[in-house]
Protein backbone atom coordinates (compact mmCIF):
# COMPACT_ATOMS: atom_id res chain seq x y z
CA UNK A 1 0.00 0.00 0.00
CA UNK A 2 1.31 3.80 -0.84
CA UNK A 3 0.44 5.91 1.45
CA UNK A 4 1.10 9.82 1.28
CA UNK A 5 3.68 11.53 3.71
CA UNK A 6 1.78 13.81 5.65
CA UNK A 7 4.02 15.29 7.98
CA UNK A 8 6.57 18.18 7.17
CA UNK A 9 9.37 17.00 5.09
CA UNK A 10 13.37 18.06 6.08
CA UNK A 11 14.96 20.10 4.18
CA UNK A 12 17.99 17.75 3.20
CA UNK A 13 16.72 14.09 3.39
CA UNK A 14 19.31 11.43 3.95
CA UNK A 15 18.41 7.87 1.69
CA UNK A 16 19.85 4.58 1.41
CA UNK A 17 18.98 2.95 -1.49
CA UNK A 18 19.51 -0.77 -2.06
CA UNK A 19 19.49 -2.97 -5.16
CA UNK A 20 19.03 -6.94 -4.62
CA UNK A 21 16.36 -7.45 -7.69
CA UNK A 22 19.15 -8.87 -10.27
CA UNK A 23 22.65 -10.28 -9.88
CA UNK A 24 23.82 -7.05 -8.99
CA UNK A 25 24.00 -6.60 -5.44
CA UNK A 26 24.26 -2.72 -4.36
CA UNK A 27 23.88 -0.15 -1.93
CA UNK A 28 23.88 3.77 -2.44
CA UNK A 29 23.65 6.86 -0.02
CA UNK A 30 22.24 9.93 -1.28
CA UNK A 31 22.93 12.68 1.12
CA UNK A 32 22.97 16.62 0.68
CA UNK A 33 21.16 16.57 -2.55
CA UNK A 34 23.22 14.24 -4.33
CA UNK A 35 24.44 10.08 -4.24
CA UNK A 36 27.84 10.18 -2.41
CA UNK A 37 28.44 6.80 -2.40
CA UNK A 38 27.47 3.91 -4.45
CA UNK A 39 28.95 0.25 -3.74
CA UNK A 40 27.88 -3.00 -5.72
CA UNK A 41 29.10 -6.61 -6.14
CA UNK A 42 27.85 -8.58 -9.06
CA UNK A 43 28.22 -12.44 -7.87
CA UNK A 44 24.86 -14.48 -8.82
CA UNK A 45 22.91 -15.80 -5.10
CA UNK A 46 25.55 -13.98 -3.09
CA UNK A 47 23.13 -11.13 -2.04
CA UNK A 48 22.83 -12.48 1.62
CA UNK A 49 26.42 -12.55 2.33
CA UNK A 50 26.89 -9.22 0.65
CA UNK A 51 23.94 -6.67 1.35
CA UNK A 52 24.46 -5.91 5.03
CA UNK A 53 28.20 -5.60 4.92
CA UNK A 54 27.69 -3.25 1.59
CA UNK A 55 25.26 -1.11 3.93
CA UNK A 56 27.95 -0.96 6.22
CA UNK A 57 30.64 0.50 4.67
CA UNK A 58 28.59 3.05 2.15
CA UNK A 59 27.51 4.85 5.14
CA UNK A 60 30.98 4.20 6.75
CA UNK A 61 32.65 6.33 3.92
CA UNK A 62 29.88 8.49 4.48
CA UNK A 63 30.60 9.44 7.86
CA UNK A 64 26.85 8.16 8.42
CA UNK A 65 25.32 6.45 11.08
CA UNK A 66 21.68 4.56 10.90
CA UNK A 67 20.43 6.82 12.78
CA UNK A 68 21.02 9.62 10.05
CA UNK A 69 18.76 8.02 7.56
CA UNK A 70 15.20 9.86 6.84
CA UNK A 71 14.19 7.22 4.16
CA UNK A 72 15.19 3.85 2.57
CA UNK A 73 14.42 3.23 -0.86
CA UNK A 74 14.22 -0.45 -2.07
CA UNK A 75 14.56 -2.00 -5.82
CA UNK A 76 10.72 -3.52 -5.30
CA UNK A 77 10.77 -5.75 -8.27
CA UNK A 78 9.92 -7.56 -10.23
CA UNK A 79 12.99 -9.31 -10.57
CA UNK A 80 14.40 -12.35 -9.12
CA UNK A 81 12.03 -13.51 -6.10
CA UNK A 82 14.78 -14.64 -3.36
CA UNK A 83 16.86 -11.45 -4.12
CA UNK A 84 13.39 -9.18 -3.51
CA UNK A 85 13.19 -10.83 -0.36
CA UNK A 86 16.39 -10.25 1.06
CA UNK A 87 16.08 -6.58 -0.29
CA UNK A 88 12.80 -5.84 1.17
CA UNK A 89 13.40 -7.44 3.84
CA UNK A 90 16.39 -5.50 4.96
CA UNK A 91 15.03 -2.29 4.02
CA UNK A 92 12.39 -3.06 6.47
CA UNK A 93 14.45 -4.04 9.09
CA UNK A 94 16.31 -0.69 8.75
CA UNK A 95 13.45 1.58 8.29
CA UNK A 96 12.07 0.01 11.54
CA UNK A 97 14.85 0.12 13.23
CA UNK A 98 15.69 3.89 12.41
CA UNK A 99 12.25 5.16 11.99
CA UNK A 100 13.48 5.97 8.45
CA UNK A 101 10.35 6.38 5.85
CA UNK A 102 10.24 2.96 3.49
CA UNK A 103 10.07 4.15 -0.33
CA UNK A 104 9.67 1.02 -2.99
CA UNK A 105 11.06 2.06 -6.32
CA UNK A 106 10.05 -0.18 -9.18
CA UNK A 107 12.65 -1.96 -10.33
CA UNK A 108 11.88 -1.53 -14.42
CA UNK A 109 11.83 1.98 -13.95
CA UNK A 110 15.11 1.95 -12.34
CA UNK A 111 16.84 -0.28 -15.14
CA UNK A 112 15.37 2.85 -17.63
CA UNK A 113 16.51 5.30 -15.46
CA UNK A 114 19.70 3.99 -16.83
CA UNK A 115 19.31 3.82 -20.19
CA UNK A 116 17.19 6.79 -20.55
CA UNK A 117 20.16 9.44 -20.81
CA UNK A 118 21.13 7.92 -24.14
CA UNK A 119 19.71 10.79 -26.42
CA UNK A 120 18.68 14.25 -26.31
CA UNK A 121 15.31 13.89 -27.47
CA UNK A 122 12.43 12.26 -26.33
CA UNK A 123 12.09 8.79 -26.81
CA UNK A 124 10.67 5.60 -25.60
CA UNK A 125 12.79 3.33 -22.73
CA UNK A 126 11.21 -0.50 -23.36
CA UNK A 127 13.22 -2.67 -20.53
CA UNK A 128 12.67 -6.57 -20.97
CA UNK A 129 14.00 -8.37 -18.31
CA UNK A 130 13.77 -12.15 -18.67
CA UNK A 131 11.04 -14.64 -16.41
CA UNK A 132 10.63 -17.96 -17.21
CA UNK A 133 11.64 -19.78 -20.13
CA UNK A 134 9.47 -17.68 -22.92
CA UNK A 135 8.39 -14.77 -20.34
CA UNK A 136 9.40 -11.83 -20.07
CA UNK A 137 9.50 -8.79 -17.15
CA UNK A 138 8.00 -5.67 -19.35
CA UNK A 139 8.39 -2.08 -18.91
CA UNK A 140 7.58 0.82 -21.15
CA UNK A 141 8.29 4.54 -20.04
CA UNK A 142 8.43 7.55 -21.74
CA UNK A 143 11.87 9.48 -21.19
CA UNK A 144 11.79 13.14 -21.60
CA UNK A 145 15.63 14.46 -20.66
CA UNK A 146 14.50 18.40 -21.42
CA UNK A 147 12.75 17.83 -18.13
CA UNK A 148 14.96 14.98 -16.65
CA UNK A 149 11.31 13.08 -16.41
CA UNK A 150 10.59 9.38 -17.12
CA UNK A 151 6.74 7.93 -17.38
CA UNK A 152 5.43 4.97 -17.72
CA UNK A 153 3.76 4.34 -21.09
CA UNK A 154 1.72 1.22 -19.62
CA UNK A 155 2.06 -0.91 -16.49
CA UNK A 156 5.31 -3.09 -16.18
CA UNK A 157 3.68 -6.69 -16.60
CA UNK A 158 5.40 -10.42 -16.83
CA UNK A 159 4.10 -11.50 -20.42
CA UNK A 160 4.46 -14.18 -23.06
CA UNK A 161 7.17 -13.52 -25.90
CA UNK A 162 4.28 -14.26 -28.39
CA UNK A 163 1.81 -11.57 -27.07
CA UNK A 164 3.92 -8.48 -27.01
CA UNK A 165 2.63 -7.03 -30.35
CA UNK A 166 0.06 -5.35 -29.09
CA UNK A 167 2.08 -3.70 -26.30
CA UNK A 168 4.57 -2.75 -29.18
CA UNK A 169 1.96 -1.38 -31.90
CA UNK A 170 0.83 1.45 -28.84
CA UNK A 171 3.97 2.53 -27.70
CA UNK A 172 4.24 6.55 -28.99
CA UNK A 173 5.72 7.18 -32.40
CA UNK A 174 8.88 7.79 -30.82
CA UNK A 175 12.53 6.30 -30.94
CA UNK A 176 12.63 3.68 -29.13
CA UNK A 177 15.62 2.09 -27.15
CA UNK A 178 15.21 -2.04 -25.78
CA UNK A 179 17.79 -2.89 -23.38
CA UNK A 180 17.64 -5.62 -20.19
CA UNK A 181 18.54 -9.39 -20.00
CA UNK A 182 15.65 -10.63 -22.03
CA UNK A 183 15.68 -7.80 -25.36
CA UNK A 184 17.10 -10.62 -27.19
CA UNK A 185 13.83 -11.91 -26.95
CA UNK A 186 12.32 -9.38 -28.32
CA UNK A 187 13.99 -9.25 -31.42
CA UNK A 188 11.97 -10.61 -34.12
CA UNK A 189 9.01 -8.31 -32.66
CA UNK A 190 10.92 -5.27 -33.11
CA UNK A 191 13.12 -5.57 -36.21
CA UNK A 192 10.56 -3.94 -38.17
CA UNK A 193 9.55 -0.99 -36.37
CA UNK A 194 10.06 2.22 -37.91
CA UNK A 195 12.10 3.92 -36.62
CA UNK A 196 14.64 1.38 -36.14
CA UNK A 197 15.19 0.40 -32.45
CA UNK A 198 18.35 0.52 -30.73
CA UNK A 199 19.82 -1.75 -28.62
CA UNK A 200 21.62 -1.46 -25.15
CA UNK A 201 24.65 -3.74 -25.02
CA UNK A 202 24.05 -5.69 -22.01
CA UNK A 203 27.16 -4.37 -19.48
CA UNK A 204 27.62 -2.86 -16.46
CA UNK A 205 26.63 0.49 -17.37
CA UNK A 206 22.65 -0.17 -18.48
CA UNK A 207 22.85 -2.77 -15.60
CA UNK A 208 20.13 -2.30 -12.33
CA UNK A 209 21.90 0.10 -9.88
CA UNK A 210 21.56 1.10 -6.57
CA UNK A 211 22.25 4.94 -7.92
CA UNK A 212 19.27 4.79 -9.93
CA UNK A 213 16.98 3.15 -7.12
CA UNK A 214 18.10 6.21 -4.71
CA UNK A 215 17.70 8.96 -7.70
CA UNK A 216 14.35 7.87 -8.27
CA UNK A 217 13.83 7.05 -4.52
CA UNK A 218 14.54 10.70 -3.56
CA UNK A 219 11.74 11.82 -5.89
CA UNK A 220 9.22 9.41 -4.86
CA UNK A 221 9.67 10.46 -1.20
CA UNK A 222 9.81 14.31 -2.19
CA UNK A 223 6.11 13.23 -3.82
CA UNK A 224 4.86 12.03 -0.45
CA UNK A 225 5.12 8.27 -1.60
CA UNK A 226 6.32 6.13 1.37
CA UNK A 227 5.27 2.64 2.12
CA UNK A 228 3.83 0.45 4.88
CA UNK A 229 6.56 -0.46 6.67
CA UNK A 230 4.42 -3.65 8.61
CA UNK A 231 2.55 -4.37 4.81
CA UNK A 232 4.50 -3.45 2.06
CA UNK A 233 5.14 -6.41 0.02
CA UNK A 234 7.61 -6.84 -3.73
CA UNK A 235 5.95 -6.15 -6.96
CA UNK A 236 6.46 -10.25 -8.21
CA UNK A 237 3.97 -9.67 -11.11
CA UNK A 238 3.90 -13.65 -10.68
CA UNK A 239 2.25 -16.57 -8.26
CA UNK A 240 4.95 -16.60 -4.90
CA UNK A 241 3.92 -18.13 -2.02
CA UNK A 242 6.48 -16.39 0.96
CA UNK A 243 7.64 -18.47 3.63
CA UNK A 244 9.08 -17.07 6.96
CA UNK A 245 12.41 -17.55 6.99
CA UNK A 246 13.87 -19.03 10.79
CA UNK A 247 16.36 -15.95 10.62
CA UNK A 248 16.84 -12.78 9.17
CA UNK A 249 19.69 -11.23 7.63
CA UNK A 250 18.95 -8.12 9.46
CA UNK A 251 19.54 -9.70 12.92
CA UNK A 252 23.20 -9.69 12.28
CA UNK A 253 23.43 -5.78 12.00
CA UNK A 254 25.38 -4.11 14.80
CA UNK A 255 22.82 -1.73 16.09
Amino acid sequence: MVSILTHAAMSVPTLLALETSTDVCGVAVHHEGAVQASLSVFKPRAHAAHLLPLVQQALAVTGLTPADLNVVAVSAGPGSFTGLRIGVSAAKGLAQATGAALVAVPTLAALAWRGGSTRPDSHVVLVAQRARKDELYLGAYLSDPEHHALEPVWPARAIVVAEVGPLLQALPTVPVIVMGGGRALLAPALEHMDPPVQSLPDRLTYRASAEAVAVLGMQRFEAGLVESVSSFEPAYLKPFVAKKPSHSAFDRLPF
